[in-house]
């Protein structure tokens, strides 16, 4: 019986070591270089709370010198105001009657 002589035989590699080694050469590439985001990334909205007090303080002021005008309007001019009767219609008797007591 002979012995196999190590020299001699061939190196084949099998088709499943080819894949194995495709699969870990393209898992690395993947891995390696940058890629784009699929999803664009979400950006948090930090509240400013000194822009929150200006836009109250703005608000303020004017809601301020409305009333400043109405209050001037109401003291230097004569006001006439017209009484009219109750509405008795179907839609008035709809409304539920308040409770003021």
């Amino acid at each position: 019986m002979s012995t196999p002589n190590p020299e001699s035989r061939t190196r084949r590699s099998s088709p499943w070591s080819v894949i194995l080694i495709a699969f870990a050469l393209m898992t690395c590439v993947k891995v390696w270089l940058p890629r784009k985001p699929m999803v664009t990334p979400v950006q948090a909205q930090v509240p400013n709370p000194a822009d929150d007090r200006k836009e109250e303080i703005l608000l303020q002021r004017r809601t301020n010198e409305l009333l400043t005008d109405i209050k001037r309007i109401l003291e230097s001019q004569t006001l006439h105001v017209a009484i009219e009767r109750a509405d008795n219609s179907s839609s008035a008797k709809d409304v539920a009657p308040s409770d003021d007591r």
